[in-house]
Protein backbone atom coordinates (compact mmCIF):
# COMPACT_ATOMS: atom_id res chain seq x y z
CA UNK A 1 0.00 0.00 0.00
CA UNK A 2 1.46 3.28 -1.12
CA UNK A 3 1.05 5.51 1.99
CA UNK A 4 2.45 9.09 0.24
CA UNK A 5 -0.78 9.63 -0.96
CA UNK A 6 -2.62 9.20 2.15
CA UNK A 7 -0.34 11.20 4.36
CA UNK A 8 -0.04 13.83 1.98
CA UNK A 9 -4.28 14.01 1.90
CA UNK A 10 -4.09 13.94 5.77
CA UNK A 11 -1.35 16.76 6.18
CA UNK A 12 -3.87 19.09 3.84
CA UNK A 13 -6.73 18.36 5.96
CA UNK A 14 -4.90 18.96 9.03
CA UNK A 15 -3.41 22.44 7.74
CA UNK A 16 -6.66 23.15 6.28
CA UNK A 17 -8.57 23.00 9.46
CA UNK A 18 -5.27 24.70 11.39
CA UNK A 19 -5.99 27.35 9.10
CA UNK A 20 -9.82 27.87 9.11
CA UNK A 21 -9.61 28.08 12.95
CA UNK A 22 -7.90 30.43 12.48
CA UNK A 23 -9.13 32.41 10.36
CA UNK A 24 -12.46 31.99 12.28
CA UNK A 25 -10.41 32.92 15.30
CA UNK A 26 -10.10 36.06 13.76
CA UNK A 27 -12.98 36.31 12.61
CA UNK A 28 -14.52 36.20 15.79
CA UNK A 29 -12.95 38.56 17.69
CA UNK A 30 -12.98 41.47 15.21
CA UNK A 31 -17.15 40.61 15.28
CA UNK A 32 -16.43 40.55 19.63
CA UNK A 33 -14.95 43.86 19.31
CA UNK A 34 -17.17 45.43 16.67
CA UNK A 35 -19.77 44.47 19.27
CA UNK A 36 -17.88 46.11 22.88
CA UNK A 37 -17.41 48.85 20.72
CA UNK A 38 -20.69 49.13 19.37
CA UNK A 39 -22.03 49.04 23.27
CA UNK A 40 -19.87 51.77 23.95
CA UNK A 41 -20.72 53.86 21.56
CA UNK A 42 -24.25 53.42 22.59
CA UNK A 43 -23.42 53.87 25.84
CA UNK A 44 -21.74 57.49 25.11
CA UNK A 45 -24.60 58.43 23.37
CA UNK A 46 -27.42 58.12 25.93
CA UNK A 47 -24.42 59.37 28.78
CA UNK A 48 -24.83 63.31 26.77
CA UNK A 49 -28.62 62.43 27.19
CA UNK A 50 -29.06 62.05 30.78
CA UNK A 51 -26.26 64.29 31.35
CA UNK A 52 -24.10 61.02 32.79
CA UNK A 53 -20.69 63.11 33.80
CA UNK A 54 -19.56 59.84 35.92
CA UNK A 55 -20.02 57.83 32.60
CA UNK A 56 -18.66 60.22 30.00
CA UNK A 57 -15.40 60.86 32.13
CA UNK A 58 -15.17 57.15 32.39
CA UNK A 59 -15.39 56.71 28.28
CA UNK A 60 -12.58 59.45 27.76
CA UNK A 61 -8.80 58.15 27.24
CA UNK A 62 -6.76 61.60 29.46
CA UNK A 63 -6.09 63.03 26.27
CA UNK A 64 -8.02 63.41 23.18
CA UNK A 65 -8.26 64.93 19.80
CA UNK A 66 -11.63 66.75 20.22
CA UNK A 67 -12.84 68.35 17.05
CA UNK A 68 -9.56 68.97 15.88
CA UNK A 69 -8.02 70.46 18.89
CA UNK A 70 -6.12 68.26 21.40
CA UNK A 71 -7.82 68.29 24.74
CA UNK A 72 -7.28 66.39 28.33
CA UNK A 73 -10.39 64.03 29.70
CA UNK A 74 -10.95 67.32 32.13
CA UNK A 75 -11.71 70.11 29.42
CA UNK A 76 -13.48 67.21 27.34
CA UNK A 77 -15.91 67.21 29.77
CA UNK A 78 -16.10 70.81 30.54
CA UNK A 79 -16.69 71.43 26.62
CA UNK A 80 -19.86 69.05 27.46
CA UNK A 81 -21.38 70.47 30.22
CA UNK A 82 -21.16 74.14 27.96
CA UNK A 83 -22.96 72.53 25.69
CA UNK A 84 -25.76 70.98 28.02
CA UNK A 85 -26.09 74.41 29.72
CA UNK A 86 -26.28 76.52 26.22
CA UNK A 87 -28.58 74.26 25.11
CA UNK A 88 -31.20 72.89 28.21
CA UNK A 89 -33.00 71.03 25.51
CA UNK A 90 -30.55 68.82 23.54
CA UNK A 91 -30.96 65.80 22.92
CA UNK A 92 -28.77 63.53 20.48
CA UNK A 93 -29.49 59.96 18.90
CA UNK A 94 -27.49 57.48 16.54
CA UNK A 95 -29.27 57.14 13.06
CA UNK A 96 -28.62 53.65 11.61
CA UNK A 97 -25.87 51.46 12.29
CA UNK A 98 -22.93 51.81 13.70
CA UNK A 99 -19.87 51.08 11.34
CA UNK A 100 -16.56 50.25 13.22
CA UNK A 101 -13.21 49.97 11.10
CA UNK A 102 -10.00 48.09 12.84
CA UNK A 103 -7.11 50.14 12.19
CA UNK A 104 -4.72 48.46 14.19
CA UNK A 105 -5.05 45.64 16.61
CA UNK A 106 -5.88 48.30 19.42
CA UNK A 107 -7.05 51.01 17.57
CA UNK A 108 -10.77 51.45 16.07
CA UNK A 109 -13.21 53.84 14.36
CA UNK A 110 -16.72 53.63 14.83
CA UNK A 111 -18.21 55.57 12.23
CA UNK A 112 -22.01 56.64 12.69
CA UNK A 113 -24.92 59.25 11.75
CA UNK A 114 -24.96 60.96 15.06
CA UNK A 115 -28.73 62.97 14.81
CA UNK A 116 -28.61 66.08 17.14
CA UNK A 117 -31.80 68.48 18.40
CA UNK A 118 -32.00 71.19 20.30
CA UNK A 119 -33.75 74.87 20.55
CA UNK A 120 -36.82 72.61 18.59
CA UNK A 121 -34.76 71.46 15.69
CA UNK A 122 -32.92 68.83 14.66
CA UNK A 123 -29.34 68.19 12.70
CA UNK A 124 -27.76 65.86 11.52
CA UNK A 125 -23.46 64.95 11.73
CA UNK A 126 -21.88 62.08 10.13
CA UNK A 127 -19.44 61.82 13.64
CA UNK A 128 -16.77 59.40 14.59
CA UNK A 129 -15.42 57.97 17.95
CA UNK A 130 -11.43 56.66 17.73
CA UNK A 131 -11.40 53.81 20.22
CA UNK A 132 -7.54 52.75 21.90
CA UNK A 133 -7.29 49.59 23.78
CA UNK A 134 -5.58 49.92 27.38
CA UNK A 135 -5.14 46.77 28.75
CA UNK A 136 -8.51 45.07 28.55
CA UNK A 137 -10.56 48.17 28.73
CA UNK A 138 -11.23 50.50 25.47
CA UNK A 139 -11.27 54.13 25.62
CA UNK A 140 -12.02 57.56 23.32
CA UNK A 141 -8.99 58.90 21.90
CA UNK A 142 -10.79 60.94 19.21
CA UNK A 143 -14.04 62.70 18.51
CA UNK A 144 -15.27 64.90 15.66
CA UNK A 145 -17.43 64.76 12.71
CA UNK A 146 -16.94 64.82 8.52
CA UNK A 147 -17.91 68.55 8.64
CA UNK A 148 -15.87 69.86 11.48
CA UNK A 149 -12.77 68.14 9.94
CA UNK A 150 -13.74 69.55 6.38
CA UNK A 151 -14.25 73.24 7.61
CA UNK A 152 -10.92 72.73 10.16
CA UNK A 153 -9.01 72.08 6.40
CA UNK A 154 -10.93 74.49 4.56
CA UNK A 155 -9.66 77.45 7.48
CA UNK A 156 -5.99 75.55 7.55
CA UNK A 157 -6.11 76.25 3.48
CA UNK A 158 -7.35 79.91 3.70
CA UNK A 159 -4.56 80.72 6.50
CA UNK A 160 -1.45 79.87 4.49
CA UNK A 161 -1.94 83.51 2.87
CA UNK A 162 -2.47 86.84 4.65
CA UNK A 163 -3.50 88.09 1.30
CA UNK A 164 -7.01 86.14 -0.37
CA UNK A 165 -8.51 86.31 -3.12
CA UNK A 166 -12.06 86.18 -4.05
CA UNK A 167 -13.96 84.49 -6.40
CA UNK A 168 -17.64 85.92 -7.92
CA UNK A 169 -17.83 83.04 -10.04
CA UNK A 170 -20.76 81.03 -7.81
CA UNK A 171 -22.76 78.10 -9.38
CA UNK A 172 -26.40 79.13 -8.44
CA UNK A 173 -27.99 76.28 -9.75
CA UNK A 174 -28.75 75.10 -6.21
CA UNK A 175 -31.51 76.19 -4.25
CA UNK A 176 -30.42 75.03 -0.67
CA UNK A 177 -30.51 77.63 2.12
CA UNK A 178 -26.86 77.08 3.05
CA UNK A 179 -24.36 75.75 0.42
CA UNK A 180 -20.59 75.73 0.63
CA UNK A 181 -17.74 76.25 -1.33
CA UNK A 182 -14.30 75.67 -1.17
CA UNK A 183 -13.96 78.49 -3.30
CA UNK A 184 -14.35 81.42 -0.25
CA UNK A 185 -17.73 81.85 -0.38
CA UNK A 186 -20.65 80.04 1.44
CA UNK A 187 -24.56 80.71 0.45
CA UNK A 188 -27.06 81.56 3.09
CA UNK A 189 -30.53 81.70 1.96
CA UNK A 190 -29.94 84.13 -1.69
CA UNK A 191 -26.96 85.87 -0.40
CA UNK A 192 -23.51 84.52 -1.08
CA UNK A 193 -21.14 85.46 2.33
CA UNK A 194 -17.51 85.40 2.13
CA UNK A 195 -15.89 82.90 4.17
CA UNK A 196 -13.16 84.26 5.49
CA UNK A 197 -12.65 88.40 6.63
CA UNK A 198 -11.45 90.97 4.00
CA UNK A 199 -7.41 90.90 4.10
CA UNK A 200 -6.69 93.37 1.06
CA UNK A 201 -4.08 96.76 1.30
CA UNK A 202 -5.56 98.29 -2.05
CA UNK A 203 -8.71 99.83 -3.29
CA UNK A 204 -10.49 98.38 -6.15
CA UNK A 205 -8.93 100.69 -8.14
CA UNK A 206 -5.31 99.89 -7.23
CA UNK A 207 -4.59 102.65 -4.79
CA UNK A 208 -3.06 101.42 -1.64
CA UNK A 209 -4.38 101.85 1.98
CA UNK A 210 -2.54 103.25 4.23
CA UNK A 211 -1.45 100.91 7.06
CA UNK A 212 -1.20 102.00 10.46
CA UNK A 213 1.81 100.84 11.95
CA UNK A 214 1.37 102.55 15.60
CA UNK A 215 -1.60 103.96 17.48
CA UNK A 216 -0.67 107.34 17.04
CA UNK A 217 -1.09 106.91 12.85
CA UNK A 218 -4.24 104.85 13.78
CA UNK A 219 -5.69 108.28 15.54
CA UNK A 220 -4.43 110.74 13.20
CA UNK A 221 -6.07 108.90 10.25
CA UNK A 222 -9.50 109.20 12.83
CA UNK A 223 -8.91 112.75 13.33
CA UNK A 224 -8.56 113.59 9.84
CA UNK A 225 -11.44 111.50 8.69
CA UNK A 226 -9.08 109.19 6.00
CA UNK A 227 -9.17 105.36 5.40
CA UNK A 228 -6.84 103.21 7.23
CA UNK A 229 -6.09 99.52 8.66
CA UNK A 230 -4.21 97.84 10.54
CA UNK A 231 -3.15 94.35 12.29
CA UNK A 232 -4.86 93.32 16.04
CA UNK A 233 -2.08 94.84 17.84
CA UNK A 234 -0.35 96.08 14.70
CA UNK A 235 1.07 92.20 14.36
CA UNK A 236 1.50 90.71 11.04
CA UNK A 237 0.90 86.96 12.45
CA UNK A 238 -2.55 88.57 13.61
CA UNK A 239 -3.76 88.94 9.92
CA UNK A 240 -2.78 85.63 8.96
CA UNK A 241 -5.72 84.62 10.94
CA UNK A 242 -8.31 86.94 11.27
CA UNK A 243 -8.16 89.74 8.89
CA UNK A 244 -7.22 93.21 8.73
CA UNK A 245 -8.93 96.23 10.85
CA UNK A 246 -10.62 98.87 8.91
CA UNK A 247 -11.75 102.28 9.52
CA UNK A 248 -15.08 103.23 8.72
CA UNK A 249 -13.37 105.52 5.87
CA UNK A 250 -11.73 103.01 4.11
CA UNK A 251 -15.06 101.17 4.42
CA UNK A 252 -17.19 104.17 2.26
CA UNK A 253 -14.22 104.92 -0.07
CA UNK A 254 -15.60 106.09 -3.47
CA UNK A 255 -12.47 103.84 -5.04
CA UNK A 256 -14.13 100.60 -3.51
CA UNK A 257 -12.69 98.34 -0.43
CA UNK A 258 -14.66 95.05 -1.68
CA UNK A 259 -13.35 92.95 -5.00
CA UNK A 260 -14.55 93.22 -8.42
CA UNK A 261 -18.29 91.14 -8.17
CA UNK A 262 -18.34 92.09 -3.95
CA UNK A 263 -19.31 95.21 -1.90
CA UNK A 264 -19.72 95.72 1.73
CA UNK A 265 -23.02 94.61 3.34
CA UNK A 266 -25.62 97.24 4.54
CA UNK A 267 -27.55 97.22 7.83
CA UNK A 268 -30.58 95.27 5.70
CA UNK A 269 -28.17 92.87 4.10
CA UNK A 270 -26.54 92.02 7.73
CA UNK A 271 -30.56 91.37 9.21
CA UNK A 272 -31.66 89.42 5.88
CA UNK A 273 -28.58 87.23 6.80
CA UNK A 274 -29.40 86.74 10.54
CA UNK A 275 -32.94 86.27 9.31
CA UNK A 276 -32.32 83.28 7.52
CA UNK A 277 -30.49 81.53 10.32
CA UNK A 278 -33.44 81.98 12.77
CA UNK A 279 -32.74 85.79 13.78
CA UNK A 280 -30.81 87.90 16.53
CA UNK A 281 -31.14 85.49 19.27
CA UNK A 282 -29.76 82.37 17.99
CA UNK A 283 -27.91 82.69 14.82
CA UNK A 284 -24.80 83.86 15.78
CA UNK A 285 -24.08 79.87 16.54
CA UNK A 286 -24.62 78.96 13.30
CA UNK A 287 -21.95 82.29 12.22
CA UNK A 288 -19.38 81.26 14.58
CA UNK A 289 -17.01 78.15 13.63
CA UNK A 290 -16.34 75.30 15.85
CA UNK A 291 -12.86 76.31 17.26
CA UNK A 292 -10.91 78.91 18.25
CA UNK A 293 -13.62 80.59 20.66
CA UNK A 294 -12.20 81.63 24.13
CA UNK A 295 -13.70 79.26 27.07
CA UNK A 296 -15.47 76.76 24.23
CA UNK A 297 -17.60 79.97 23.16
CA UNK A 298 -17.85 78.17 19.27
CA UNK A 299 -20.67 77.65 17.04
CA UNK A 300 -21.16 74.67 14.72
CA UNK A 301 -20.52 76.84 11.56
CA UNK A 302 -23.04 75.20 9.97
CA UNK A 303 -23.55 78.18 8.08
CA UNK A 304 -20.43 78.17 6.48
CA UNK A 305 -19.67 81.46 7.24
CA UNK A 306 -17.00 80.28 9.61
CA UNK A 307 -16.76 83.76 11.75
CA UNK A 308 -13.68 84.42 13.86
CA UNK A 309 -12.79 86.14 16.75
CA UNK A 310 -10.47 88.43 15.59
CA UNK A 311 -11.22 91.67 18.02
CA UNK A 312 -11.08 95.25 17.05
CA UNK A 313 -9.47 98.62 17.61
CA UNK A 314 -11.27 101.51 19.19
CA UNK A 315 -11.75 104.72 18.18
CA UNK A 316 -9.32 106.02 21.34
CA UNK A 317 -6.59 103.16 20.11
CA UNK A 318 -7.29 100.47 22.45
CA UNK A 319 -7.64 97.06 20.93
CA UNK A 320 -9.80 94.43 22.72
CA UNK A 321 -11.71 91.14 22.31
CA UNK A 322 -9.17 89.03 20.38
CA UNK A 323 -10.30 85.15 20.82
CA UNK A 324 -13.39 86.14 22.44
CA UNK A 325 -15.63 88.77 20.25
CA UNK A 326 -16.01 89.49 16.28
CA UNK A 327 -16.75 93.01 14.84
CA UNK A 328 -18.14 93.93 11.14
CA UNK A 329 -18.84 97.25 9.71
CA UNK A 330 -22.08 97.81 7.61
CA UNK A 331 -21.87 100.29 5.07
CA UNK A 332 -24.85 101.94 6.98
CA UNK A 333 -24.28 104.76 9.04
CA UNK A 334 -26.20 105.86 11.65
CA UNK A 335 -25.53 110.05 11.82
CA UNK A 336 -22.42 111.91 10.82
CA UNK A 337 -19.79 110.10 13.26
CA UNK A 338 -21.00 106.94 13.90
CA UNK A 339 -21.49 103.45 11.67
CA UNK A 340 -23.80 100.15 12.03
CA UNK A 341 -21.44 97.43 12.88
CA UNK A 342 -22.28 93.50 13.93
CA UNK A 343 -21.00 91.34 16.84
CA UNK A 344 -21.07 88.07 17.81
CA UNK A 345 -19.36 86.63 21.37
CA UNK A 346 -18.20 83.57 23.06
CA UNK A 347 -20.93 84.13 25.83
CA UNK A 348 -24.00 83.53 24.20
CA UNK A 349 -25.46 82.62 20.62
CA UNK A 350 -26.54 86.00 19.65
CA UNK A 351 -25.37 88.32 16.57
CA UNK A 352 -25.52 91.72 18.26
CA UNK A 353 -26.19 95.04 16.37
CA UNK A 354 -24.65 98.15 17.41
CA UNK A 355 -22.86 101.44 16.08
CA UNK A 356 -19.66 102.56 16.59
CA UNK A 357 -17.53 105.42 16.04
CA UNK A 358 -16.33 105.91 12.36
CA UNK A 359 -12.54 105.89 13.65
CA UNK A 360 -13.17 102.36 15.21
CA UNK A 361 -11.17 99.72 13.26
CA UNK A 362 -13.26 96.26 12.76
CA UNK A 363 -13.15 93.48 10.44
CA UNK A 364 -14.97 93.31 7.13
CA UNK A 365 -16.86 90.75 5.23
CA UNK A 366 -18.31 91.27 1.60
CA UNK A 367 -21.48 89.97 -0.10
CA UNK A 368 -21.94 88.83 -3.56
CA UNK A 369 -23.30 91.49 -5.76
Amino acid sequence: MNIKPLFSTLLFAAMFLIFGCKQGDNKSSATDESASLTKLVNDWNNAHNSKDVAVLASLYNESVDYYGRAKDKNDCIDSKLSEFKKHKDYYQQIDGDIKCEKITDTEYKCLFLKRVTYNNKTKNYPSYLVFAKQGDKWFITAESDRVTDKNISKSNDKNTSAETEYTSDVDASSDSRVQSSGDGYSRIGSQYWMTTNLNVNRFRNGDIIPQAYSIEEWLNAGHEERPVWCYYEFKNENGYKYGKLYNWYAVNDIRGLAPNGWHVPSDAEWNSLSNNLGGDNQSGYSLKDNYGWYNDGNGNNESGFAGLPGGCIHDDGRFSSIGKGSSWWTSSTRNGAEAFSRHLHYKDDEMHKANYNMSSGFSVRCVRN
